[in-house]
């Protein structure tokens, strides 16, 4: 009978290792998925943010060019000198022989 008592309880002791064994390998697996999961949405956390900061920055150079260039287009030519009297072309237009 104690023969008996002692195999029974080492199988108890060895069934209850394996399902320790069991537990932490599962509790590991858990936890790496946990990690993996946590590491993609910070990723994709950095690359929204850095996304969102490059679109800021390219379109504040973008708005910048555009208003160089709307002001570089608009070039108006200067007014010539209008000069005080018409002493360079009395005699040679008509309007000023008749009068």
């Amino acid at each position: 009978m104690k023969k008996t008592w002692t195999i029974c309880c080492f199988l108890l002791i060895f069934s209850a290792c394996e399902e320790a064994r069991d537990l932490d390998a599962e509790v590991a697996f858990e936890l790496e998925k946990k990690i993996k999961k946590y590491k993609k949405t910070e990723v994709e956390k950095c690359l929204t943010k850095a996304t969102q900061e490059a679109e800021i920055y390219v379109d504040s150079i973008i708005a910048l060019w555009v208003s160089e260039q709307l002001v570089d287009t608009m070039t108006i030519p200067e007014k010539p000198n209008r000069p005080t009297t018409p002493a360079h072309i009395l005699g040679t237009v008509d309007t000023f022989l008749n009068k």
